[in-house]
């Protein structure tokens, strides 16, 4: 997106790229979790400027990295569709007033197959959009998600999916 500004973020262990705003702030979230559905690895950027809900930065970028036991075929990905949908609500945390903007379609995002959607939801009884792109590569899912009030979705936004957009497999 011309007039912004960006650092590229590279993770040679789970070989993936991406740039984010340069003025977000960057941290790298220990799991705490333990498990299948466990991440192998978080990484978390926040606008320090931006939205704030209950205390909490909401104008975020975040990326997680999933592995899986095999390498899902086209059928897989069809059938579990819907498993992948929900996923989105799960790793969020119940998601209050969830609501699909635009639906989960599979697609294909940095050469790779890819779930993406729109969705919002309530924090505080504040609207909060967000977008979440699943990309599989082998055995890893890369799930990328931006979100941003409602409020500074119009212009939080586009420096987010400008960033999303960015992502890349090394």
């Amino acid at each position: 997106m011309a007039g912004w500004s960006s650092t590229l973020y590279s993770c040679r262990e789970y070989a993936f790229a991406i740039e984010y705003p340069s003025s977000y702030v960057r941290l790298e979230v220990p799991t705490a979790e333990s498990g299948d559905a466990a991440p192998l690895f978080h990484i978390f950027f926040a606008d320090p400027e931006g939205a704030t809900i209950a205390g909490k930065a909401v104008d975020t970028l975040d990326v997680s990295v999933y592995e899986m036991n095999r390498a899902p075929t086209e059928t897989d990905l069809k059938m579990h569709q819907r498993d992948f949908v929900r996923m989105v609500g799960v790793l969020d945390g119940k998601l209050h007033g969830l609501r699909i903007v635009e639906p989960f379609t599979w697609g294909t995002f940095a050469d790779e197959q890819a779930l993406k959607g729109f969705y919002t939801y309530r924090i505080d009884g504040k609207d909060v959009a967000a977008s979440a792109t699943l990309v599989i590569h082998g055995t890893r899912a890369y799930l990328i998600r931006a979100q941003a009030s409602r409020e500074t979705w119009g212009t939080t936004g586009r420096l987010l999916m400008s960033s999303v957009a960015s992502f890349s497999l090394l």
